[in-house]
């Protein structure tokens, strides 16, 4: 993909789009021209272990619990009963993904578990091109409340036989007004200790860019995560990033377009990304993070 940026650089965004042969190389470009206009990026942060696992894309019955493992890591998230006995269900889809971006960059910009999703909610989820109102913004209420009433289990692989398992909820405590306009999450003391201890950094822009492709925002997450934190190149192969990404694909053959297609939107957005797809599944290459201004440290990675 640093052809890609490359060209852009070389060429432009007009001419790229003029010689691009689909919709799909259409779509890269213009991501790629937006991170690269954006003078300075604005951090966004996340939890390591939602870098190695993923939530569903879609809706699932209320009442399930969600696993799904990737090479590293396993994540189960279990609905709780509200009050009344009744679950709401796994969190899912893209405005799951980006609350959980924005809850956990509040915490590490403010150095606080007590976060409001309200007004400054519906605030970046405007900056960030998505719609917060009317019947979205009862959609993105609906995740906050799922979020709220998840239990979240993550078990780590550390090589040799070892595991370690931990299980929190994202959430200690909840206050919803009244007049249901705002929502104050308290995030867990296990859940805030390992986002300030290992704060994965992303680039706001980058994040805007694939607001709605879930598949292809969780490899920009795994990337920025895994790229700038490796000493060696690594290849992963086809089985594991199946048994991590394809989630909600009955057949790996049927995944693998989709997967491609995702990867490469993921590296637009990503310029320092060194990575690329070869016929025995992702190679990755130790990269510099997607902000390299910001904590110029490497982020610890959990598990090898």
């Amino acid at each position: 993909m640093g052809d890609l940026h490359d060209q852009l650089e070389k060429f432009g965004r007009a001419q790229l789009e003029l010689w691009a042969p689909d919709s799909e190389r259409r779509r890269q470009v213009a991501a790629a021209s937006a991170v690269a206009a954006e003078v300075v990026l604005d951090p966004a942060w996340t939890h390591p272990g939602l870098c190695l696992t993923v939530l569903p894309h879609r809706a699932r019955p209320n009442g399930e619990i969600w696993r799904r493992s990737g090479p590293l890591a396993t994540l189960t998230v279990q609905p709780i009963a509200d009050g009344e006995g009744r679950y709401l269900g796994v969190p899912y889809g893209p405005r799951a993904r980006m609350i959980l971006v924005y809850l956990q960059s509040e915490a590490v910009r403010t150095q606080s578990r007590t976060i409001e999703l309200g007004r400054s909610l519906h605030q970046w989820l405007t900056k960030m091109g998505m719609s917060a109102g009317g019947s979205d913004y009862r959609a993105v209420r609906e995740q906050a409340r799922r979020i709220d009433r998840s239990l979240l289990t993550f078990e780590y692989r550390l090589g040799a036989g070892e595991r370690w398992r931990i299980q929190d909820t994202i959430t200690r405590a909840s206050h919803e007004h009244e007049d249901g306009d705002d929502l104050t999450i308290e995030l867990s003391e296990g859940y805030f200790r390992a986002l300030m201890e290992r704060p994965v950094p992303a680039a706001e822009q980058a994040v805007s860019q694939l607001r709605m492709r879930c598949q292809a925002l969780d490899v920009y997450l795994w990337l920025a995560y895994r790229l700038h934190a490796l000493e060696k190149p690594v290849t992963v192969s086809w089985q594991a990033l199946y048994g991590q990404f394809g989630a909600e694909i009955g057949r790996e053959a049927h995944w693998r377009p989709r997967f491609t297609r995702d990867f490469e939107l993921a590296l637009a957005v990503y310029p320092q990304a060194r990575a690329r797809l070869v016929e025995e599944g992702a190679v990755l290459e130790p990269s510099a993070s997607p902000l390299p201004s910001r904590r110029g440290s490497k982020t610890r990675l959990l598990a090898e």
